[in-house]
């Protein structure tokens, strides 16, 4: 029986983290000394945090179909090496920008910092900004780098949650302090996959949020199904100063979570793939990726797995792109056997 490997936060990841958030704020502060930039405050942008699995890029694709007029602009911030969720959302806009292989809050902050002083100094800005963080990331951190560049509004932070795993990351002591500050940062909280959990659960859920968390706007969702203008326009008062303030009450973020990537030209037999994921161990949190399979050579086959629950689903036609199979894999540090995770996964290869 596969065990769950409890780690501890290294101080050295901690002030790693702090350092790379830090030079996100001061790079952001040289940087915008000599720019001329938009006007203060003219380009709204939304972050759409939560942790690993809650439903960020189906809302957000959902977003993008609706857009209600705006000319919406994308940030995509994946954990892995490889940035599936921007894949995924790629087809549904053509202003997508991809942050990968570190979350926005500190492994990547330069790159946010970069990424937005550009947007501002565009001759036309975006109608909106929406930027999907990293499920480890803390939604707060980012804001911080948002509300450095004056051209931006941070219009409001929305957090959200799988109702059908939302107690299993508070009694986690690996995901709990980050779960409860990414709650923390929120100005709503959407509980997504509620068709997947009984009205009692539901009720028990919002009881908690009310108890922990009150004075925030709550939203109950099904695939990520939400009004476009509930989520962009939520003009929340946000300044710099305050998050800092924030920032200091809470928990330090720590990284606690690890990911893999690999990929494949190779495609996979349908028998063979499913067995692994039917076998995949108990503490991969989070698996996703876009997987060719031999059944249908045509088309791209997307694979989500959030905690126990997984799905393989047929997409869009692999078109004039190279089929190539790319997976992530995100668990507690220290508990991937990388080289056996490769093994199994060449061994369901098409020979």
């Amino acid at each position: 029986m596969n065990s769950i490997k409890k780690t501890m936060t290294n101080p050295l990841d901690q002030a790693l983290d702090a350092r790379q958030t830090m030079s996100g704020l001061i790079f952001a502060a040289m940087a915008l000394r000599n720019k001329n930039i938009a006007p203060v405050k003219t380009i709204p942008l939304t972050i759409l945090g939560g942790f690993l699995g809650a439903g960020k890029t189906t809302m957000l694709n959902h977003l993008l179909q609706n857009p209600g007029g705006r000319k919406i602009t994308v940030l995509v911030n994946d954990f892995g090496k490889i940035n599936i969720d921007a894949v995924m959302v790629e087809s549904q806009t053509d202003d997508m920008i991809s942050l990968t292989n570190g979350c926005a809050c500190c492994a990547v902050s330069s790159d946010l910092t970069k990424t937005l002083i550009d947007i501002a100094d565009k001759e036309e800005q975006p109608d909106a900004i929406i930027l999907e963080c990293s499920g480890v990331a803390e939604p707060g951190s980012i804001a911080q780098i948002v509300l450095s560049n004056k051209a931006i509004r941070l219009d409001g932070i929305i957090t959200l949650v799988d109702a059908e795993t939302f107690f299993e990351r508070l009694e986690d002591e690996s995901s709990q302090q980050l779960f409860i500050n990414q709650l923390t940062s929120a100005d709503i909280i959407s509980i997504g996959k509620t068709d997947l959990v009984s009205d009692e659960e539901k009720q028990k859920i919002n009881q908690w949020i009310a108890k922990h968390q009150p004075n925030k706007a709550v939203l109950e969702t099904v695939e990520g199904d939400v009004p476009t203008d509930v989520i962009l326009g939520v003009e929340a008062d946000h300044n710099l100063e305050d998050e800092k303030a924030k920032a200091i009450k809470k928990t330090n973020h720590k990284h606690t979570f690890e990911s893999v990537s690999f990929s494949f030209d190779t495609p996979f037999k349908e028998e063979k793939i499913n067995a692994f994921i039917k076998n995949l161990p108990a503490h991969i949190i989070r698996a996703k990726g876009i997987l060719q399979i031999d059944s249908d050579l045509d088309k791209k086959m997307i694979y989500q797995r959030v905690s126990k629950r997984w799905s393989l689903k047929s997409d869009e036609q692999w078109g004039n792109e190279s089929p190539v199979s790319k997976l992530v894999f995100i668990a507690n540090k220290g508990s991937i056997d990388k080289t056996q995770l490769k093994k199994e996964l060449e061994e369901a290869l098409y020979d």
